[in-house]
């Protein structure tokens, strides 16, 4: 009888890299001067897992929508709020459902959920996951394409047990808010303006829209 060949040794694990930055500050400098840029260009340049230093700390920039759930699902209690950064937050907002952690974030959380559910809702009445990313394409949220994506290819309320407790608020609460002013008026953007992108919790424009309002 042949004995069973071994079994080959375990890749070694990827080691990520990133942007070198600047002795001290690190990244600062460049994202200030252009967030979406340098991450965009971060994402390009590193693969799906980049790391840099931002200020005196290290952080890592998690693209890829399986890092995302390994992350904020799979191995959630791997990684805490145990930051500097969260620190100096609560020190101004306290320690609510932001900053806590562990079972004081559990007790929090259960407080708030009710306000948030479905029925008291109702009542108030990458380039591989994204083709041209940059095109406004309604029609990227069919069922069908939505079903089609990983979960953590888009996710802005979170994902995991850190999921914002208000998502589905947030989503009815624009979608009737648009289809009550699109019954009655038609938005359209002053010629020759174009919107530049500032990411900041959420991705929005920088300054106010120039926005001329007309009658259905």
């Amino acid at each position: 009888m042949t004995a069973p060949s071994p079994a080959p040794p375990p890749a070694a694990p990827r080691i990520a890299t990133g942007p070198r930055g600047l002795p001290l500050i690190g990244v600062v400098r460049d994202v200030r001067k252009d967030v979406l840029g340098w991450l965009t260009r971060t994402a390009a340049e590193h693969g799906p897992v980049a790391q840099y230093r931002f200020g005196p700390g290290r952080a890592y920039l998690v693209t890829h929508p399986d890092g995302r759930k390994h992350v904020l699902q799979d191995h959630v209690k791997n990684y805490t709020k145990d930051h500097y950064s969260y620190a100096m937050v609560r020190r101004i907002v306290g320690d609510g459902l932001l900053t806590s952690q562990g079972e004081t974030w559990l007790k929090q959380r259960r407080l708030a959920q009710p306000a948030f559910h479905r029925a008291r809702i109702s009542a108030m009445a990458g380039q591989e996951f994204w083709p041209e990313p940059e095109r406004f394409d309604p029609d990227r949220f069919t069922p069908e394409k939505i079903a089609a994506r990983p979960r953590y290819a888009y996710f802005p309320f979170l994902g995991g047990p850190r999921q914002c407790i208000g998502n589905n608020f947030a989503l009815m609460e624009g979608t009737l808010i648009l289809a009550t002013l699109a019954q009655h008026h038609r938005p359209r953007m002053v010629a020759g303006y174009t919107p530049t992108p500032e990411p900041l919790i959420t991705l929005r424009p920088s300054r106010a829209l120039p926005v001329l309002i007309t009658a259905r």
